[in-house]
């Protein structure tokens, strides 16, 4: 049993973050309302801050446990990226929000490149928190 969870263990650190992202995607657009271009829209623009906070616990998490004293990392150097961390977060979340606004104007071009901004600076983050945390 105990080769078989170590040999799992590496796809269930991608499976796992991707299937609680998309869990969360489905579960925003189908409960309790109409399902509509415009919801499946709002959700896809404000999927990106789901995943850069899910890659901020990924990350929050890996300082707070036991592993992190055995990582290359010194105190300074954890706090640095998480400041970093911070900082992608709200990149995030104002090219979502400007996203938001340019689908409500209808300027559609404007709100591709603000979604695809803040998935380019989301979904990195998410990668890296990722490959701290399974080591």
């Amino acid at each position: 049993m105990q080769a078989l969870l170590t040999h799992l263990a590496g796809p269930i650190t991608v499976i796992l973050p991707i299937a609680l992202l998309s869990l969360k995607f489905v579960l925003k657009i189908a409960v309790d309302q109409r399902i509509s271009k415009v919801v499946i829209a709002r959700s896809f623009i404000s999927a990106p801050v789901d995943i850069v906070f899910l890659a901020l616990s990924f990350f929050s998490a890996f300082i707070i446990s036991p592993m992190a004293t055995n990582a290359p990392l010194s105190y300074g150097q954890f706090v640095y990226v998480f400041v970093i961390m911070i900082i992608v977060s709200i990149a995030t979340i104002i090219f979502s929000r400007r996203s938001d606004n340019f689908l409500d104007d209808a300027r559609l071009g404007w709100c591709v490149v603000a979604t695809a901004a803040a998935y380019i600076v989301s979904v990195p983050a998410l990668t890296f928190s990722i490959i701290v945390l399974a080591g």
